[in-house]
């Protein structure tokens, strides 16, 4: 049988509790067994080809990884009902964030998706766009102003985006051998602090994802160009001022308090009526299941729950990192790097690269391509490290329909990339091995 290194995700939910003393790998992450969420069809804004983009889980996509969301408010006071009627409060997060190292290799790989531009260590990046997955669920849709007119319900998303000194590298969990860095939070005003800018979504009905079934919870992609001038510097190979984070904070447009209820999960005959309800949004995110991962690279998801919001909380200060959890934790957040001193080489259009058949695959694979003339070309395929581990062909093809073949029964399972190398230019595309 494999070691399932890298494989696909499954879905589920998240509710997250914490020991109330020691914070360390041992007692604090908590998964419990809830409804799958099911990928709705709808894209709230275009998005670049995902090959341009860096996403954790996509470089994490260990078999051990599940995929989750997780709930956030304002604050603690509106509950949440399990489907056996039972009602809890503070199963929220008040922002959730996600720093950026690209010195790690896996960027590097992520990056050979995109033909034009190469992740190195020593150059200067620009933050072009982000893109993250979300839930949000609107059960108001309106409500009266003061003089008892009804008026539409705006929630609001904000964007908080950090670089450089504003990202520090310096704390420290019992237990946590993994680095990671952490932006600021302000306890007074309960929300990130020591931003570079911040953006703001007016969450309408047009971002409705829909109630939840009992199958889950339906999602979308959003997509937000990044604010212009976020740039960073990574020409020293390991100075801080290359990393970038970006932060999530949702706030309801509506007052509520502790008798309002944002979830409820029995059957709807079981609800009451009079039920008083409030809008929220959801994160998505990955939690590995398996042994706890290792990094010397800064990437990390960064968490800040409703009783973290208030005050210390055993000596830390706000938001807690994703590797310091019993099961480690990474955003289902996207990033999309340019660089302020490479060109970007026009691609010729001189070849196709097909889908690998079957993929996920566990044997015998197919890679089909099409070329407009007859030309030398190599394929390969890849690990997450750059690291070729079968050399699929190298020789002469024919312009028109060729294929390659090749078997991967020795090979851990995992995520690879097949490449294809054409008069220097290179295409790739992923395959996961099972």
């Amino acid at each position: 049988m494999k070691k399932l290194i890298l494989s696909a995700f499954s879905i589920g939910l998240t509710v997250s509790a914490f020991a109330q003393q020691n914070l360390n790998l041992n007692n604090t992450g908590i998964l419990d067994n809830s409804p799958r969420i099911t990928t709705k069809n709808k894209t709230t804004l275009n998005k670049a080809d995902r090959s341009e983009w860096y996403n954790p889980l996509d470089i994490l996509a260990d078999g051990n990884f599940k995929t989750f969301i997780g709930f956030m408010m304002n604050d603690s006071l509106a509950k949440f009902v399990d489907d056996q009627g039972v009602a809890s409060q503070g199963r929220t997060f008040q922002s959730v964030a996600q720093i950026i190292d690209p010195k790690d290799a896996a960027i590097e790989v992520n990056q050979a998706l995109d033909p034009t531009i190469r992740m190195t260590k020593f150059t200067n990046y620009a933050v072009d766009s982000i893109s993250f997955r979300f839930s949000y669920i609107r059960r108001v849709d309106s409500t009266n102003d003061n003089l008892g007119n009804k008026v539409p319900v705006v929630d609001t998303l904000f964007i908080y985006y950090f670089t450089g000194a504003q990202i520090s590298t310096t704390a420290s969990i019992t237990g946590l051998t993994s680095k990671f860095g952490y932006v600021g939070y302000d306890f007074t005003k309960r929300r990130p602090s020591n931003y570079t800018t911040i953006d703001t979504v007016l969450l309408t009905e047009d971002f409705n994802t829909g109630k939840p079934s009992s199958t889950g919870w339906s999602s979308a992609e959003l997509g937000r160009k990044a604010p212009a001038g976020l740039t960073f510097n990574s020409n020293s190979g390991n100075n801080k001022n290359g990393l970038v984070a970006y932060a999530l904070q949702f706030k309801n447009g509506t007052t509520y308090d502790d008798t309002y209820t944002f979830e409820d999960r029995r059957d709807s005959a079981s609800v009451p009526a009079d039920t008083k309800w409030v809008n929220y949004f959801c994160y998505r995110m990955g939690s590995n299941e398996g042994s706890p991962l290792t990094s010397s690279y800064y990437n990390s998801s960064l968490f800040v729950p409703q009783r973290f919001s208030y005050a210390v909380t055993n000596g830390w200060t706000g938001w807690y990192p994703g590797q310091g959890f019993t099961n480690d934790q990474y955003l289902d957040a996207g990033i999309k790097l340019s660089s302020t001193n490479l060109s970007a080489k026009e691609v010729p259009n001189s070849f196709t690269l097909g889908e690998a058949y079957p993929n996920p695959a566990s044997n015998d694979v197919t890679i089909k391509f099409n070329l407009k003339a007859n030309k030398n070309v190599k394929v390969s395929l890849i690990n997450l490290l750059g690291q070729e581990v079968i050399n699929i062909a190298n020789d002469n093809f024919v312009a028109g329909s060729n294929e390659v073949k090749f078997n991967v029964g020795n090979l851990s399972a995992g995520v690879y990339f097949y490449t294809m190398t054409v008069d220097g230019v290179r295409q790739s595309q992923k395959i996961m091995i099972k």
